[in-house]
């Protein structure tokens, strides 16, 4: 009975309550024998269900140690994998910007950049003033700018290397500031009577008209250049009429406007142009028999050294001079102790530009 009693207080309480609950059930006034059996199976069932919740909780705890060690796993493996590809992938290496170098030729102007070995494609960038860039992808690190100067003025010029992989390309380089200049067209001037024509050059300031011989240096006149609906430009050969008498090699050039992109043209075909003049008549001429002397005036200034013809009784004479103004010439070395009859003069010229001036007949008395 005592051995019932330590075993009912050794229950917990929800046992003890259950236990009471069969005891009223089947109107057990003490504890007997049956009663400690019921005590034991209840202990034994509670014991139980606690030994299956503690099994429950090992397999969760099992499965979650599980799948943390899968997850471990997997991870670890994923590292692996990702820096085992790493370790297989190229590593690219930016490249270092270009610098731009511009060569002008005498007929075309080059834009370069030092070759690099790292590079499949070289990009160059221009941008005219004012308008948008306008990129240019080459095989070779130097281009031939000229096909891509639309118009003249400032153009800024950059470019950059291209690699295999985008991570290889430069930045641009710095800018490179090239003023682009542009020769106008050359005036195809002809010989038209008394003028020089040739159509109008666009964009032109106006003209020159270069004047020289074989023996002196190039000078020239301007010419203004016509409203926009005029085609023909004109110079008129009559302001040679200032200059000496001389052959002239011509040339016509058209010239840049002041601040602009345009220069000067280069000279034109040569023209050959004769400025002929006639030299003037001695005047005032006289002749006296008994000193055998001729007299007269000329001041002609287109030439600096004086010639004259003389004709006496049918014979031609030379005299040369380089005074001017009242000239006298003693007839006696030409004529001897013969009589003049017949006596003619006139300033000699070189057939060629200088004409003879007309003869004038002396009065002898």
């Amino acid at each position: 009975m005592e051995e019932q009693r330590q075993t009912l207080k050794q229950m917990p309480e929800h046992i003890r309550k259950k236990f009471e609950q069969k005891k009223q059930e089947k109107q057990i006034d003490q504890p007997p024998t049956e009663s400690v059996d019921i005590l034991k199976s209840l202990k034994h069932d509670e014991q139980s269900k606690s030994d299956d919740k503690k099994e429950k909780q090992k397999k969760k705890l099992s499965k979650k140690s599980i799948i943390i060690i899968s997850v471990v796993v997997a991870l670890c493996v994923v590292g692996l994998t990702v820096g085992l590809v790493l370790g297989l992938l190229p590593r690219y290496t930016k490249m270092d910007s270009p610098q731009v170098n511009v060569t002008s030729l005498s007929d075309r102007t080059i834009v370069s950049v030092d070759a690099n070995a790292d590079a499949v494609i070289y990009e160059f960038v221009l941008q005219a003033q004012g308008e948008q860039p306008q990129s240019i992808r080459s095989n070779s690190p130097s281009l031939t700018l000229t096909q891509y100067l639309k118009t003249p003025g400032v153009y800024q010029i950059r470019a950059r290397y291209i690699g295999e992989n985008e991570a290889q390309n430069s930045d641009l380089s710095e800018v490179y500031v090239y003023q682009y200049y542009q020769t106008l067209q050359t005036p195809n001037a002809t010989k038209q009577d008394d003028k020089l024509v040739w159509e109008r050059v666009g964009m032109a300031g106006g003209y020159r008209v270069y004047y020289g011989t074989n023996d002196g240096a190039l000078t020239f006149f301007t010419v203004d250049q016509p409203s926009s609906d005029t085609q023909t430009v004109e110079f008129n050969l009559s302001q040679f009429d200032t200059l000496p008498a001389k052959n002239y090699f011509v040339y016509v050039q058209a010239v840049g406007m002041q601040d602009s992109y345009y220069v000067d043209s280069d000279l034109s075909t040569v023209i050959e142009y004769a400025n002929v003049k006639t030299l003037a008549t001695p005047s005032d001429v006289t002749y006296n028999r008994s000193e055998n002397l001729l007299t007269f005036t000329y001041d002609d200034d287109l030439v600096a050294n004086l010639v004259f013809e003389l004709n006496i009784n049918g014979g031609l004479y030379i005299y040369k001079t380089n005074v001017k103004g009242n000239i006298s010439i003693d007839l006696m070395p030409y004529i001897n102790s013969q009589s003049v009859n017949n006596l003619l003069i006139r300033a000699l010229g070189d057939d060629v530009c200088l004409l003879s001036s007309d003869w004038v007949n002396v009065t002898v008395n």
